[in-house]
């Protein structure tokens, strides 16, 4: 049989789960803390592939590129844009989206389960959970399997997602023939840590008195939009500039999945969205602490969709260089440090030990 049982690791995207039309395929979190598609009745494949059609790490990427605008923008409603990570301009896609009739699928955590998870918005108020970064794999399989393929249901989606999620969901509508009815949001994306760091780190301040079965916060601009990687909930704010332990250890790059080292795909301009978006570093805005959205209109309808969202935010064309100069490149795989690294999650050792191990490997 031919199936996704032949891949020894993958983006976990989760979209063959959508894809399999016995549905015998589940994603499921593995001993690193990383979800991955699992077979569990393989004696009821029908051998049909799609599985493996529709994965982007076993396929080369569907990258758009016909001709990319880029641009500096932000939403000019000043909570939007205090909530958002950078300028706020998802939300104000999704505001536009909402009114020609889309429903929409973002990423939120889900505190009781200690988890990102994509889910699926009916109205705008509901979507307003998936404002700002979350710095986790988000488990995908719910949201994207309540999206209907048949020729009868015309329902039109904005999806936004990982550039590898947004590549196998595109691929899946070209297969079906519906892709003029999604439009894709994907993002500069630095790659996804283990889920067992934030475990390890719910438990670490918990020790503090901190509620750790609430909602978090990964951008907090309370000290302005440049200094927000911070992890807050109504009783925590915790900054990477003063030393914060989930944001020195997965910045440090040593429990990344395995996908997201040299094998990620979807660095600069590689993208099958319709748009990818990030924050505007460098020297341009350095200045502006309330947000700026970097923004690459990669296909027609991208173009099309910052063009309609122009009356409620401030939309200002930059060389694309600008954009891609500040965001990250490829990372090489540093092995050993990874696995001292997921060793000590997966244990009861300190995790200020896994940092330990990141200031020493980041001297090497």
């Amino acid at each position: 049989m031919k199936n996704i049982s032949e891949l020894s690791f993958c983006y976990g995207c989760g979209v063959c789960i959508t894809a399999c039309p016995v549905s015998i395929i589940h994603l499921e979190e593995n001993e690193d803390g990383f979800y991955e598609p699992v077979i569990k009745e393989p004696s009821k494949c029908i051998d049909c592939g799609l599985c493996l059609k529709v994965c982007s790490f076993n396929n080369k990427p569907t990258n758009q590129n016909d001709s990319i605008s880029a641009y500096a923008a932000w939403s000019n409603d000043p909570a939007t844009r205090n909530t958002s990570s950078s300028g706020g301009i998802a939300f104000e896609l999704a505001v536009d989206s909402f009114r020609q009739g889309y429903k929409a699928i973002g990423a939120r955590y889900n505190p009781s389960l200690r988890r990102v998870e994509h889910f699926t918005a009916d109205t705008l108020l509901e979507f307003k959970q998936s404002i700002g970064s979350k710095y986790l794999q988000s488990y995908t399989a719910d949201a994207f399997s309540e999206i209907s393929y048949t020729p009868l249901n015309q329902q039109k989606w904005l999806i936004v997602g990982t550039p590898c999620q947004i590549d196998s969901l595109r691929r899946l509508s070209k297969i079906k023939k519906a892709e003029d009815r999604f439009l894709y949001v994907d993002f500069f994306c630095h790659g996804v840590p283990s889920r067992l760091l934030w475990l390890k780190y719910l438990d670490y301040i918990s020790k503090k008195n901190v509620d750790s079965d609430t909602s978090f916060s990964w951008r907090d601009k309370r000290n302005g939009w440049h200094d927000s990687w911070a992890i807050a909930n109504t009783d925590y704010f915790s900054k990477w500039t003063d030393g914060d332990l989930f944001y020195s250890i997965f910045l440090g790059n040593n429990c990344l999945n395995k996908c997201c080292y040299k094998d990620c795909r979807f660095k600069g301009t590689a993208s099958s969205a319709d748009i990818r978006i990030g924050d505007f570093w460098g020297d341009k805005y350095c200045n502006d602490n309330a947000g700026v959205s970097a923004v690459m209109a990669i296909t027609a309808k991208g173009r099309l969709a910052i063009e309609n969202i122009k009356e409620t935010c401030t939309v200002k064309p930059v060389e694309l260089s600008d954009i891609l100069g500040h965001q990250m490149k490829p990372l090489r795989r540093r092995t050993l440090p990874r696995e001292l690294t997921l060793t000590i999650l997966k244990s009861k050792l300190p995790l200020k030990l896994a940092e330990w191990i990141r200031r020493i490997f980041n001297h090497i």
